[in-house]
């Protein structure tokens, strides 16, 4: 299975690993997605086939590294309960909307459709001499550059130029980046 490494704001799907519909009337369906690999940071919102899930009917696990089954941020789910914490493995648990599920058997085809909004990859930033100075959501181009190198393409830390690379994270940390999320559709 292929993992996502995202950077930035994204709208992501992941992948459906589980779903679960409970028994009564009316009864729920809940989905399990793993979204990518690493820490990532946060979700903004969420979807399903179009449909919004409020906050309160998800859970976000984002990825850390889990210190066991009762773990509160990266442990065992409370609906998937058989399951294992997921280290280093963002993922979501969704309850779908429930005026949207009436005709829905999980057995029969899989409840796909949930996708999101994430602040992805938690990134380390540097300081002038190539010193960790912190662990957290960036999507500054030169902090992702160095994730790539270092993390990702496993790279010494000798290689880079810290001087240049901190004037460089800087001066993109005082630009003023477009909002692409007011561009309308052009459908037609």
């Amino acid at each position: 299975m292929f993992l996502a490494l995202a950077y930035g704001l994204h709208v992501a799907e992941g992948y459906l690993c589980k779903s679960l519909k409970t028994d009564g009337d009316p009864f729920d369906i809940y989905v399990q997605h793993k979204l990518g690999k690493r820490e990532w940071n946060a979700c903004k919102s969420l979807w399903w086939r179009g449909f919004s899930i409020p906050s309160d009917d998800y859970e976000f696990h984002p990825g850390k590294l889990s210190t066991g089954n009762d773990d509160p941020i990266q442990g065992v789910d409370s609906i998937f309960d058989m399951d294992i914490p997921h280290s280093l493995q963002p993922w979501i648990r969704a309850k779908l909307p429930q005026s949207e599920i009436q005709d829905i058997d999980p057995k029969l085809s899989p409840p796909e459709g949930l996708y999101g909004i994430f602040e992805c990859l938690k990134i380390y930033d540097y300081d002038s001499t190539g010193a960790i100075t912190d662990f957290s959501y960036s999507a500054n181009p030169a902090r992702v550059a160095a994730d790539l190198f270092l993390i990702e393409g496993r790279r010494s830390k000798d290689r880079m130029d810290w001087g240049a690379w901190a004037e460089w994270r800087d001066f993109l940390d005082i630009q003023k980046l477009c909002d692409y999320s007011q561009i309308p559709k052009f459908i037609g």
